[in-house]
């Protein structure tokens, strides 16, 4: 007897979790930074356990999950995590000024 697939649904877009979807749109967004530095940065919003934060990042080298960027808000080095971020958006290098203003604020656990 000779098993056989089942070709009648393959996947779709439809089909992936909200979360998927999300990495995936922020990585693409990432991966064009990275490929083009002189052009691009990134900005979101950060959230860790403690504290929220609105970034702006010079992104250059992927590690799993994650990536290394240039953070022009604390002018340091920093790795980050694709589940904290929230709501990426791809920017005109040009649009981005060193230092950029960091924003932060505490989170309370009630």
């Amino acid at each position: 007897m000779v098993a056989t697939a089942n070709l009648t649904h393959s996947p779709s877009l439809e089909d992936q979790p909200a979360g998927v979807l999300k990495a995936n749109k922020f990585k693409r967004q990432i991966q064009k930074a990275i490929q083009n530095p002189d052009d691009y940065a990134i900005h979101f919003i950060y959230v860790t356990d403690d504290k929220v934060s609105i970034r702006a990042v010079s992104p250059y080298r992927w590690n799993g999950n994650s990536f290394y960027g240039l953070c022009l808000s604390k002018e340091n080095h920093r790795q980050f995590r694709l589940d904290r971020i929230h709501k990426l958006r791809l920017v005109k290098s040009s649009e981005v000024v060193m230092p950029f203003q960091i924003t932060e604020c505490s989170v309370e656990n009630n």
